[in-house]
């Protein structure tokens, strides 16, 4: 199942009073998703409320899927990831049969 990994919270300096977090999607082995990658931004009041929660770890994840852009919901993510499993699995048979008839490069009439 994909996760979401936050790698830095940072302030703003645009003078909106939001907190810019860097966040990834990463697959079960913690590896980045490629082209997962985002900054959400929250605003500061709204995140001092989510921090003052009586569990802010999950009112903070709340607030965070909140505020995604789409295509970062769990069934999308899982989608990408068995896509990239997928061609990894494909690739590496392409990689057997180009070895098998002599590997590259391989030059043939178009």
């Amino acid at each position: 199942m994909p996760k979401v990994r936050v790698d830095r919270v940072t302030i703003t300096s645009d003078g909106t009073g939001n907190i810019a977090w860097d966040v990834w999607a990463v697959d079960d082995d913690d590896l980045v998703i490629p082209g997962r990658h985002m900054t959400v931004f929250t605003e500061a009041g709204v995140t001092l409320d989510a921090l003052n929660e009586a569990n802010p770890a999950q009112a903070l994840r709340a607030l965070l899927i909140q505020n995604a852009p789409s295509g970062w919901d769990n069934d999308a993510l899982s989608r990408r990831v068995a896509a990239n499993l997928n061609s990894a699995m494909v690739t590496g048979l392409l990689n057997e049969f180009v070895q098998g008839i002599g590997g590259l490069p391989i030059t043939f009439v178009a």
